[in-house]
């Protein structure tokens, strides 16, 4: 049964790798953001 655990362990990792790649392309909304605030700020 400790097998499949450690099985399982490698699996979830590599799940986490995955969406790894989709917050990459919200991170670039993000500096959106901050730039929108400039002009706010002036």
């Amino acid at each position: 049964m400790i097998h499949a655990q450690i099985a399982a362990g490698p699996a979830i990792f590599a799940a986490f790798q995955a969406p790894n790649s989709h917050p990459d392309p919200m991170i670039e909304p993000n500096p959106v953001s901050i730039k929108a605030n400039g002009p706010m700020f002036r």
